[in-house]
């Protein structure tokens, strides 16, 4: 099997600009510190990552631990094949993001970082739908 090289995109600037009403703000002199993106700048962004890179498993690693439907539903919008979502989330948004995956064609990983039963947890939820590889942990 040939190796997989996964790369880390942050993507606080999109098209030469930041995203947003954080970027506007920042760009016009008003913002301060550091924003993180918001919806419009996921979205933008990320598919200008997928039309960057035709071919290629765009995976959005946003550690999801609630509002599951709806993050989902973005990320799958803006080109991401797996989502990603915490083991430490409630079963019910869990549960969301694996239905809002299969809804929209892409694969639910959950991260196991700080589950106290990391093994338990990826049994429970490999039962309750597709995962990509499995559970993953840190």
């Amino acid at each position: 099997m040939p190796a997989i090289l996964q790369l880390a995109l942050d993507l606080w600037i999109c098209t030469g600009l930041w995203c947003g009403p954080a970027g506007r703000a920042r760009r016009s002199g008003l913002g301060g510190g550091r924003h993180p993106p918001d919806q419009e700048c996921r979205s933008g962004c990320g598919a200008g990552v997928k039309k960057a890179l035709p071919g290629k498993t765009i995976v959005a690693d946003m550690k999801i631990m609630d509002a599951g439907r709806i993050e989902v539903e973005s990320a799958a919008k803006a080109g991401a094949q797996i989502i990603d979502v915490l083991g430490t989330a409630t079963d019910a948004t869990i549960e969301e993001c694996i239905q809002a995956g299969k809804n929209y064609g892409a694969k639910i990983a959950v991260d196991l970082i700080a589950v106290a039963d990391p093994v338990a947890r990826a049994r429970q939820v490999e039962a309750w739908g597709r995962l990509p590889h499995g559970a993953r942990g840190h």
